[in-house]
């Protein structure tokens, strides 16, 4: 008997050293780590303009990204330092996700979609806009829906989910078009505008911005139609239920209190805010107590 439990010890050894080595999930810090430091790193995109962007000044600005300058005072206030620096660190649609688990950023303030699969990465806050892809086109060339696009050469952001849903729609509709990739909306807007592509697929809150800054903007047209939907919100690391429950309180607070009518205002002009839009509004202002 007692040889018996003697190597049944020994076997069981391997699994116990397992569970003795191998750490679960680290329980993310980072607030600790912004009062040790004094910065909250805020990662932002620079060509998705007006939510996230680079300004004339070299500036970050945007909807976005003044929402997580409210977000940074929460945080100040919370943690109790008289000052935090903010620091701005750009991202780009393919890097942002590894950028926020690598630690080179604390927060993602940009236009970014809430999905599942994302998930079981990253966490994400209540939601801060709500769109869907729209297709961008030249008026003489008469594309004015999906199907208009086969037989070219169609244009999209890499790593996006409307790079994605792009390419599911084609297969699902049979529609055999070239898919060109590229890093930067500015440079898919580019192509457009010199034939290069037929059509640029991206958000539509971001093409209209996009189109408003092309060289000669009368020469485009937006199309009628969404091909997704297309849920924003802040991204941060899984398991900063701390840093995310304060980023919740501050985006449900604008709901509630009606500041984000001002702050939709700065953004966005006189364009009226989308039923959906609204309801977002509406449905995220979450009661305090």
């Amino acid at each position: 008997m007692r040889r018996f439990l003697l190597v049944l010890s020994i076997l069981a050894l391997p699994i116990l050293l397992a569970w003795t080595v191998i750490p679960g999930p680290a329980r993310a810090d980072t607030l600790d780590q912004m009062r040790d430091s004094g910065v909250f790193k805020l990662g932002f995109r620079m060509d998705a303009k007006p939510l996230s962007f680079l300004d004339p000044d070299g500036n970050a600005a945007g909807y976005t990204v003044d929402i997580c300058r409210r977000v940074a005072t929460a945080i100040r206030v919370h943690i109790g330092l008289d000052t935090l620096k903010v620091k701005f660190v750009p991202v780009s649609a393919e890097n942002r996700i590894q950028m926020l688990l690598d630690g080179k950023i604390d927060i993602e303030c940009a236009t970014t979609t809430r999905t599942l699969e994302r998930q079981e990465k990253v966490d994400f806050t209540l939601l801060t806009f709500v769109t869907g892809a729209a297709m961008l086109s030249r008026t003489e060339s008469k594309i004015a829906d999906l199907p208009d696009i086969a037989g070219r050469k169609i244009g999209v952001l890499a790593g996006t989910t409307t790079e994605a849903g792009l390419k599911r729609a084609m297969q699902t509709r049979g529609i055999e078009a070239e898919v060109m990739t590229t890093e930067r909306h500015e440079y898919g807007i580019a192509s457009l505008e010199t034939k290069e592509i037929d059509a640029y697929i991206a958000d539509r809150i971001l093409l209209l911005g996009l189109a408003d800054r092309a060289i000669e903007p009368s020469k485009l047209t937006l199309s009628g139609h969404l091909y997704s939907y297309e849920p924003y919100a802040l991204m941060v690391r899984r398991g900063d239920s701390d840093l995310r429950l304060i980023a919740d309180r501050t985006i449900a607070a604008l709901y509630r209190s009606g500041e984000i009518e001002a702050l939709y205002k700065t953004w966005f002009g006189m364009a009226k805010a989308g039923n959906l839009l609204r309801a977002l509004y509406v449905l995220q202002a979450i009661p305090e107590r």
